[in-house]
This record gives C-alpha cells, structure tokens and sequence, in this order.
C-alpha cells in the first residue's frame, strides 16, 4: 500500500512538472515574490534614489527568473547562450517599456474603485490606503507582465527543443 502510495506522488509530481503552464506559474509568482521582497529591502536604503531599489530588485528577479525558467519551465528546450541573451534582451525591454507603461496605467484614477474596494477589506488589518494601492498597482501589473512573458519566452526566448539521444531511443522503442 506505502509503495502505491509512492508511485502515485511520484506520478502526480512527474505530470505536474510536465505541465509547462503550471511550472511557469509556480516559478512565475516565486520570481515576483523574490522581486517584492527585494524591493522591500532596498526601498528603506535609497529612499533618497527609489530607482536603485526598482533595478536591484528586479535584476535579482530577472536572474532568479533565467536560472528557474531554464531548469523547469522549460527544460526540455534548449539552454543556450543565445537563449539567456534573448531572455536578457527581453527583460531589459519590458523593465524599461511595459513596466512603466503599466504602472501608468494602473495608477489611473479609474483604478480607484478597485483600490478603495481592497482597502475596505484591509481595513482591519490597519493597513494605509498607499499601502494597498501600490501592492495592488504591483499586483495587478505582475498579472499581467506574467501573462506577456509566457508569450514571449515560450515562442522566441525558450523555442528549440531539446535533441537528447535518450529521446530519440525512446521514441524508435514505441514505433
């Protein structure tokens, strides 16, 4: 019973990391958690300068992200110089375009519904409506940037799968 127990786990964990969408999921929130919690630690040291805190914050972040992505999402798929190049490339685009154009976005004021809504659930906790709208500015564009990045990465940063001589035998055995 212990040893069916086992296989089935087993199984269940295989198919789940088989689940490309899945992974990059669960490596997608790891990353911006890492990202936020970065960020809480710099914001105190350069108050005077907060764009420190944003670019070492999100330099962690982007290098967490490469060495996660690479090694589960998609580890079937080719890790090359190029692909780490295209991933860098990519992530320096969108932390100098698409971020602010979506901080802008959801720091509009016909965002604040939504903020006044999520304060007035928080209101207990004696959390500060800037508290609450700049985690849910942050939310809101991590949603989306997650989004966009399964795009990307998935159909020009991680494209080539992998050719292992252990597949190829794999698949001469089923034919």
């Amino acid at each position: 019973m212990q040893k069916l127990r086992e296989n089935t786990v087993k199984k269940s964990l295989k198919n789940l990391t088989n689940n490309t969408k899945a992974v990059y999921v669960a490596v997608g929130v790891f990353v911006t958690l890492v990202n936020y919690v970065m960020y809480l630690i710099l914001a105190p040291i350069f108050v005077e300068n907060a764009w420190f805190a944003v670019a070492g914050s999100g330099f962690v972040a982007v290098i967490t992200g490469l060495v996660l992505h690479s090694h589960l999402t998609w580890r079937n798929r080719d890790n090359t110089k190029s692909t780490a190049v295209k991933f860098l490339i990519y992530n320096l685009i969108l932390i100098t375009t698409l971020q602010p154009m979506l901080e802008w976005f959801f720091k509009q004021s016909f965002w604040n519904w939504l903020y006044d809504f999520a304060f007035w659930l928080t209101a207990w906790v004696g959390w500060s409506a800037d508290f609450v709208r700049r985690t849910g500015v942050f939310g809101l564009m991590a949603c989306v940037t997650m989004i966009v990045n399964f795009l990307v990465y998935d159909r020009i940063v991680f494209v080539k799968l992998t050719t292992k001589p252990e597949s190829a035998t794999k698949n001469k055995k089923r034919d």
